[in-house]
């Protein structure tokens, strides 16, 4: 293999695995859901608020990986997968307590190290980045960025790129 094909298959693998954003559900979508939904949200919120130390819960594993030493047992985290399933959020929860910012992922697509990921944001204070349309938006310079679409009171629709 000459080292441009080194170079060219790992960059259509990544286009073809869907880094994009139109990979990711349209602003539309989910804002949509929300409104069908946004009680499940509020009652996600609260449980949130009430496991403090609980910061990540994905659909197979959970932060910290034990959250039994937490007070968090096992029922409850089936009670978040189920909402999760419900709310269309299959890539789970980021929580931070404080201030509070708690991210609900819908969508994410890449590596841990680059790619993109949206869904809502449930944050204390204003993001420093807010726009219209996250479909349409793109940071200036192309490089990494985390965008926020205001919903109502301290809720958002967010996105994600890393690169």
């Amino acid at each position: 293999m000459t080292p441009l094909r080194f170079l060219v298959l790992p960059s259509l693998l990544l286009i073809a695995g869907g880094c994009g954003k139109s990979s990711h559900p349209t602003d539309d979508a989910l804002l949509q859901n929300f409104a069908e939904h946004e009680a499940d949200f509020e009652r996600l919120l609260t449980m949130l608020r009430t496991d403090k130390k609980l910061e990540r819960v994905d659909a197979t594993w959970t932060r910290p990986q034990a959250p039994s030493t937490i007070g968090v047992m096992p029922e409850r985290i089936a009670s978040y997968r189920k909402l999760f399933s419900t709310l269309g959020i299959p890539r789970g929860i980021y929580a931070f307590h404080d201030p509070e910012r708690f991210t609900f992922v819908a969508s994410a697509r890449g590596l841990s190290v680059s790619g993109s990921a949206k869904g809502y944001a449930y944050l204390a204070g204003r993001p420093s980045v807010v726009v219209t349309n996250l479909d349409k938006y793109w940071s200036p310079d192309g490089r990494s960025f985390t965008a926020h679409r205001h919903i109502k009171g301290s809720w958002y629709l967010y996105f994600d790129y890393e690169d």
